[in-house]
């Protein structure tokens, strides 16, 4: 381990003197400089995290003038501290009449590079402070803007007249890092401050990346055998090198062209040699598909989980040879799996894919129209969000039911989504049925699907307590989407409630004011719709974020309405919205008040809790799921009372599961069910699943498919955060990858529960030690393997296969027949069903 060494102080008064060098001119009404780096006396006083890590003057990559700062930091060892970092420390300064702080950052390395930037009024304290991840490509710059005001004002407990530290962190660097730093400006608003680099920063830029793209084309090219690939797909990467090789030239030519269209040219570039490897996986499928006897139409056929993404351009693509494909299922399941076409020889017109119906030997059957052929569309996303990610480009996400004959282009892939809907009532057993595909000029290819129908069921309702948003405060969608509110009163409303219900979710609003108009106000009608339907979850009926006592009476309209449709152990208070520990006094109030007036309804927030509590008039707390904690958890629920949810937002991502479109499916599959059954929260809250940002207009929505018009830019620069549902030009709700896998999850976590039930049940009994009652406890406790931390889980479709038949297994050679963990209930109340498996 090296051998950690600070670099000493500068004094006060050479601070001042750096200070006053470069905050002399205003670079904008609007905004002041910080550190320009032009002086070296800038670079005096940073201290750092130990020999790891350094900062320096560089004559490389400067915004303007000759030099920018280098911030070099050492690959991670075992034993070095967690984060490595550059930091400066000065005389308290007056930050609170800015919004923004601005940068240049050029990594010139070969890896991506995720950082942050902590801003502190407490040298001491800085890590509860304010703090902002910004990633940056390799061989890439850009410019980064990060909130202030708001969040310092609001989301942490400093204080923006005495702002002390600035540091940046990278937490244990993969490999060595070398990023530069340069134009660190104050902002009072954004206003006209440029979002491209300067002109000098960006030529130094482009230079660099111009040299990595002509590698990235002699790499890849060298790699191509047309004799193996064939031509068509050897002119398909010919085809991407051509535009790249134009686009540069475009670039060169154009003196105004912007940093986003340099960087388009460095991602195409990058995608090259991804590309090749691509392809050289096709003529292994190839000969496969030869093996299996299948026509030769030109194009693949392969099989894909669920789980995975099957990318559409560029990556490689895991796909399955086979003739068959076999699926587990309980009654009420549903269960998918993903068919991908991939044209090697010639485009494919026309392309359909349908299902036959499923049957047994005794001839029990799952008709045809129990299984779905949906087409699986794309949407482009051109921009790195905050989080790291691999491909900036088209993403598999929606999913449109009853799809036309769609084209396939030679070097793409296409994806159809085969969802079986087990009936309620189906005969447990073997079915077995054909997938076919067809196209022009091509023969049919037919695949044999087998289905097993366990012997239990799963509920109509969320087998776990939820609590969302589907209908947003964030949208005029009614008015937009939906026809008008005639529409949506008459028949609108009801479909939306059906489309949520499949997916064991509420139409609610977790915001929602009482004194609002539809569609966040409460609506009795679908409340009781969805009782009706079997389907009934939790719901809100207020959001509550004042002591105010006038404001307490505001939910007495809600509560009395659903006091009279007896539905009281469904609802719920939510309030105070990811508020800073200050705050607690005050939440402590208003859940007093609110538990005062309104005694039996659910009263919950999003924070941690301590013990002993500081909110005990709460029903529960509801922490971030990365800063779950176990024993809290339990002393909270044993010795007070008090639930423990979990939610997740926007934060965290990887390594903890999330929800963002580039991250793969089995990430919500695994959160909802795998997790949920280890950690066992009281139960699950999302904050939004209808963003629909800039795609909400008249008119709006997804028109022609696969590759869609939607933008995917959901809350602030991320995609898919906040919004899980797409819609069609003519309103028709349309579900995502995740939005499935979500449902998957919660169905992997029905498994678990009704496993979990018959054990309580058997034991309760007096049932004797047997080999199913160990295997049984064995299954209900063994998570290591799939998941062994909540940031630590399995990636491996197979796995969760195995978690959820292993107790699909044991549910079925169980001793107890019961298999209902929430009978006598209408629906899923608020308050779970853990505590009946204790």
């Amino acid at each position: 381990m090296r051998n950690p060494s600070i670099s000493r102080f500068f004094s006060i008064s050479s601070f001042a003197c750096a200070l006053l060098w470069v905050a002399g001119p205003l670079v904008s009404s609007a905004g002041e400089s910080v550190f320009d780096f032009e002086d070296p006396s800038q670079l005096e006083g940073w201290k750092t995290s130990g020999e790891g890590a350094s900062i320096e003057q560089s004559d490389l990559f400067a915004s303007e003038g000759s030099a920018s700062a280098v911030m070099r930091m050492e690959e991670w060892e075992s034993g070095d501290p967690r984060k490595t970092y550059v930091e400066i420390t000065f005389p308290p300064e007056n930050w609170a009449a800015y919004d923004w702080i601005v940068f240049d950052v050029v990594n010139p390395t070969d890896e991506d590079v995720s950082a942050y930037i902590y801003i502190s009024d407490k040298e001491d304290d800085i890590d509860n402070g304010l703090r902002h991840r910004f990633g940056i490509a390799n061989r890439s710059a850009k410019r980064v803007f990060k909130k202030l005001g708001w969040n310092i004002a609001n989301d942490k407990s400093i204080n923006p007249g005495k702002i002390t530290t600035i540091r940046f962190v990278v937490e244990r660097p993969e490999s060595d890092v070398a990023i530069h730093i340069d134009g660190i400006t104050l902002l009072r608003d954004k206003g006209d401050y440029s979002e491209d680099l300067p002109d000098q920063l960006q030529e130094s830029v482009w230079e660099m990346q111009k040299e990595i793209i002509a590698a990235q084309i002699e790499s890849a090219t060298s790699q191509l055998d047309e004799q193996v690939l064939g031509r068509a797909l050897t002119g398909s990467v010919w085809d991407e090198v051509e535009r790249l090789k134009r686009g540069v030239e475009e670039i060169d030519r154009n003196a105004n062209a912007a940093d986003q269209d340099r960087l388009e040219m460095v991602w195409l570039g990058s995608y090259l040699e991804p590309m090749v490897e691509r392809f050289n996986q096709y003529p292994d499928y190839y000969r496969q598909l030869l093996e299996l006897g299948l026509p030769n139409n030109g194009f693949l056929v392969g099989f894909a989980p669920s789980m995975v993404n099957v990318m559409p351009k560029h990556l490689p693509v895991d796909l399955t040879i086979a003739p068959n494909i076999r699926l587990n299922a309980a009654r009420n399941e549903n269960e998918s799996f993903q068919l991908a076409v991939a044209p090697f020889d010639r485009d494919a017109r026309q392309v359909r894919v349908s299902a036959s119906e499923l049957r047994t030997e005794t001839g029990d059957s799952i008709p045809a129209g129990q299984i779905d052929c949906d087409l699986v569309a794309y949407t482009e996303t051109t921009n790195e969000p905050g989080y790291d990610v691999d491909y900036v480009g088209w993403w598999p996400d929606p999913i449109i039911a009853d799809p036309k004959p769609v084209d396939v282009k030679v070097g793409e892939v296409q994806a159809w989504w085969i969802r079986v809907n087990v009936p309620i009532d189906q005969e447990p057993g073997m079915y077995y049925g054909k997938i076919t595909v067809n196209a022009e000029e091509a023969e049919p290819m037919v695949f044999e699907l087998a289905v097993y129908v366990y012997d239990f069921t799963l509920p109509t309702h969320a087998p776990f307590p939820l609590a969302f948003t589907t209908i947003s405060k964030r949208s005029n969608w009614i008015e937009n989407i939906m026809g008008g509110q005639k529409a949506w009163n008459e028949t609108k409303k009801y479909e939306f409630a059906d489309f949520l219900g499949d997916y064991y979710l509420m139409p609610d609003c977790i915001y929602r004011h009482p004194t609002e108009d539809l569609p966040s106000k409460l609506d009795m009608e679908l409340i009781e719709y969805m009782r009706d339907q079997g389907k009934l979850g939790p719901f809100s009926i207020g959001y509550f974020h004042s002591d105010n006592p006038e404001w307490m009476e505001e939910y007495r309209e809600n509560y009395e309405a659903v006091k009279e449709a007896g539905l009281e152990d469904y609802a719920y208070l939510y309030g105070w919205d990811e508020v800073s520990t200050k705050m607690w006094p005050r939440i402590e109030d208003s859940a007093a008040m609110l538990k005062e007036r309104y005694p039996e309804i659910y009263r919950f927030t999003t924070t941690a809790e301590k013990v002993p509590p500081q909110m005990p008039s709460m029903s529960a707390t509801c922490p971030i799921n990365a800063g779950w904690n176990g024993k809290n958890v339990d002393t909270l629920r044993e010795e007070y009372g008090i639930d423990s949810w979990w939610y997740t937002c926007v934060w965290p991502p990887h390594p903890y599961p999330n929800f963002f479109i580039e991250y793969d499916p089995i990430d919500a599959r695994v959160m909802m069910g795998i997790q949920h059954a280890k950690y066992r929260p009281a139960g699950f809250l999302y904050y939004e699943t209808a963003i629909f940002g800039e795609n909400e207009e008249k008119g709006g929505g997804i028109g022609e498919y696969p590759y869609t018009t939607w933008n995917p830019i959901s809350f602030g620069d991320t995609h898919g955060d906040g919004r899980w549902l797409y819609y069609r030009t003519d309103g028709t709700m349309v579900p995502s990858m995740v939005m499935e896998n979500f449902r998957d999850g919660m169905q992997d976590l029905a498994y678990y529960m009704i496993l979990a039930h018959k054990v309580k049940l058997y034991e309760d009994a007096g049932g004797e030690t047997s080999d199913w009652l160990y295997e049984a406890n064995i299954a209900l406790t063994d998570f290591d393997e799939y998941s062994k931390y909540r940031n630590t889980y399995t990636k491996s479709p197979n796995k969760v296969y195995e978690f959820r038949d292993r107790l699909g297994r044991l549910i079925e050679d169980a001793p107890v027949e019961d298999d209902n963990p929430w009978a006598g209930n209408e629906g899923m109340p608020v308050r779970g069903i853990w505590d009946q498996f204790r």
